[in-house]
């Protein structure tokens, strides 16, 4: 019986800890930071799976935006079974798809590193360049 309450007891504690950027973290929310040139920018992600892009105030896509004329939609797909943790761009518009390959590192529960430069391949580590540091806001 004590092996059982001491296996219980372990098994909850273990349970109640999560390691940053476990498959659980919610990424749902607005993610802003300043780049290396100062300028601010981020991205917000919803739960249906539809991402805006916010770049010096200016909002692009998510479910449906505007922009000169042409509808632009935003999704994203995030992979937390892999580390560093992919997260995946599409943009639609204009009778086109683009996609952009992205990683991610949780640092807290409220800080995360972003790194990708919207072509077709997926970073292999984070650098000065090619990162940027959000915050949830």
């Amino acid at each position: 019986m004590k092996k059982i309450l001491l296996l219980l007891v372990v098994g909850l504690s273990l349970s109640s800890f999560s390691i940053a950027g476990g498959e659980n973290f919610n990424f749902v929310g607005k993610w802003m930071g300043k780049d290396e040139t100062g300028s601010m920018g981020g991205f917000v992600f919803d739960k249906d799976g539809y991402v805006t892009l916010i770049k010096d105030g200016k909002e692009m896509g998510g479910k449906n935006s505007v922009i000169e004329g042409k509808t632009l939609i935003m999704k994203y797909v995030i992979n937390q079974n892999t580390n560093p943790i992919n997260f995946d761009l599409e943009m639609i518009g204009n009778g086109r798809k683009k996609k952009a390959f992205f990683i991610i590192k949780v640092v807290n529960k409220d800080k995360i590193v972003i790194a990708g430069d919207m072509n077709e391949t997926r970073p292999k580590a984070f650098t000065k360049d090619n990162s940027i540091a959000l915050t949830r806001q």
